[in-house]
């Protein structure tokens, strides 16, 4: 967004440049979208969740293929806003986020997984631990959870959870 509103501008900077800059891409989201998560897999940028006007729901996932330069959009199994999104291998992981009800935010425990041959699926249906200010990264095989807000505020929190057993991304499996 901007200080004129938001904007559906996708800007693009080659660092490489010798004065890099964000220029346009060409590209137009297909609706205004802010607090959402990102993930990419293949040939397909996926926008998950967040918010459009005001404090509404943005709608359903947005999907570009970079190879057809075309949006689709895709269900989402929950309304969330300000998601944590994380892949691994083929699989793109929702977890850290929450639902608003006018302006309550509420969070969400679960974990859920889209894997583009099977759909959405839940992973787990109640992480053990609030997730509000927690952050969720690949990490080889496994998703972490790091949060540096924890209730005692003297620590640092990491977990770490293997969801699906079966996975072996290669660069992982020297790392069991």
């Amino acid at each position: 967004g901007t200080s004129k509103g938001d904007t559906r501008e996708v800007l693009v900077c080659d660092l490489s440049d010798e004065k890099p800059e964000f220029v346009s891409s060409g590209i137009q989201l297909p609706r205004a979208r802010r607090s959402f998560g990102v993930a990419t897999t293949g040939t397909k940028l996926y926008l998950i969740g967040g918010l459009g006007k005001g404090f509404q729901h943005a709608g359903p996932c947005d999907v570009y293929d970079f190879e057809t330069k075309a949006w689709t959009e895709l269900a989402a199994p929950s309304q969330w806003v300000s998601p944590q999104v994380a892949v691994l291998g083929d699989r793109i992981y929702v977890a850290c986020g929450g639902t608003m009800k006018g302006q309550r935010f509420t969070q969400d425990r679960s974990v859920m997984a889209y894997d583009p041959s099977h759909g959405w699926s839940t992973t787990v249906d109640e992480l053990p631990f609030g997730t509000r200010h927690v952050r969720m990264l690949p990490h080889r095989n496994r998703l972490l959870f790091y949060t540096a807000n924890d209730e005692r505020r003297d620590r640092i929190v990491i977990r770490i959870l293997e969801p699906d057993h079966s996975a072996m991304l290669p660069e992982a499996s020297f790392h069991r």
